[in-house]
């Protein structure tokens, strides 16, 4: 009888909790994520939503077509709702993000000075490097050194020193050897976790893994390190399957090593001399458009963001 009372006890206190959070009685975190574009039609188009990933993929997708977003702004509320106000909620966070976010960028002028940057064509200087990389792996079927050089690839292309039919012809190599890949064998067991990382390198030289399970979080990491001008890797996955989850400590080590080994020190000095190649655009263009943003914060960071990302330095010459 002990035992069932007990139970029961902890069926009543479950109930209980659970009315408690349909009543709003606890606090529940929104999260709502947007970007800002101006498209081919001579409009700026604002989005917001609740799923960071889906978002970033679709600003990824876009960039191929010639689209540059500004960065991904997060904002977060933590208060109690009201039963059957959830929803209500979240899309009145999404409405205020996207009125920031036309006050930041449209207001401020931002994409009419901008403009004139992201309609600069790139140049094909890294694409010699990116051949010769290719060269080196051809026949070879393996996944970390492909995962690499499409990252290399995705990188120049970024920086404009790869023009977008270039790249989409590596990518085509890249996807034709996958497909003769599709029929290996995948090893598979109890439970499977996936870890996100990248290397990047110290002003000493000395290399720094980010590494983790949530792939936003590592984007956001590698972000904040190119904003720091430092030298980064692009981001590669790898996928472990194992028995328990006392096996995790183990499997992270295993994968710091894999990236070590892949984002070595011949990788770096590929992606250091596609971060020498010869840029498009002027380091002191787009500090001038820095200064006539009237201090806005938000479309400043914007500015340092693409001028952080595209091969321009202090010293250059360009546009």
């Amino acid at each position: 009888m002990g035992n069932a009372s007990c139970e029961n006890r902890d069926m009543r206190c479950a109930a209980d909790v659970g009315r408690m959070a349909e009543l709003g009685r606890f606090d529940v975190q929104f999260d709502v994520y947007g970007s800002a574009v101006l498209e081919q039609d001579g409009r700026i188009y604002y989005r917001a939503t609740g799923k960071e990933e889906k978002l970033y993929d679709y600003m990824l997708q876009k960039r191929l077509e010639e689209q540059y977003f500004t960065p991904i702004v997060r904002q977060s509320r933590r208060t109690k709702v009201p039963a059957g106000m959830k929803e209500q909620l979240g899309q009145e966070m999404k409405y205020a993000l996207l009125r920031q976010l036309k006050e930041d960028y449209e207001d401020s002028g931002y994409f009419v000075l901008m403009q004139p940057f992201f309609q600069v064509a790139a140049n094909d200087e890294a694409m010699s490097i990116l051949e010769r990389y290719q060269e080196q792996i051809d026949g070879h079927f393996d996944d970390t050194e492909l995962q690499l050089f499409l990252g290399a690839a995705w990188m120049a292309y970024e920086e404009k020193v790869l023009s977008g039919a270039s790249y989409k012809h590596l990518l085509r190599w890249h996807n034709a050897v996958r497909q003769q890949m599709a029929d290996d064998p995948v090893a598979a067991d109890n439970l499977e976790r996936t870890f996100y990382g990248f290397v990047y390198r110290r002003p000493d030289g000395g290399s720094v893994c980010v590494m983790d399970a949530q792939r936003m979080m590592v984007v956001r990491r590698r972000q904040e390190k190119l904003l720091q001008g430092l030298l980064v890797g692009p981001i590669i996955r790898k996928d472990y399957w194992f028995q328990h989850s006392q096996q995790l400590g183990e499997i992270r080590k295993s994968y710091q090593q894999w990236l070590l080994q892949g984002q070595n020190d011949d990788y770096f000095h590929m992606l250091r001399a596609i971060r020498c190649a010869k840029g498009r655009i002027e380091y002191a263009a787009l500090q001038s458009i820095k200064a006539q943003l009237m201090d806005n914060e938000r479309a400043i960071q914007a500015v340092s963001y693409y001028q952080a990302l595209w091969n321009c330095r202090e010293n250059d010459s360009g546009i």
